[in-house]
């Protein structure tokens, strides 16, 4: 890893993370929306990179 300068605050915080003192609030019902979202986002690149010819 890359050594950041990190100030008091942001230490603490990087601690309290690595010590698993962070709990995820991600719903189940919230978690299928992003994946919808996704899925959308990636047909819709899928989708436009598909009309340029191969090598463009």
């Amino acid at each position: 890893m890359t050594n950041l300068k990190l100030d008091q605050e942001e230490q603490a915080l990087l601690a309290a993370f690595k010590a698993g003192e962070f709990k995820s609030i991600l719903t189940e019902e919230r978690k299928a929306n992003f994946a919808k979202a996704a899925e959308a986002a990636f047909k819709k690149t899928s989708a436009s990179t598909s009309e340029y010819p191969p090598g463009i």
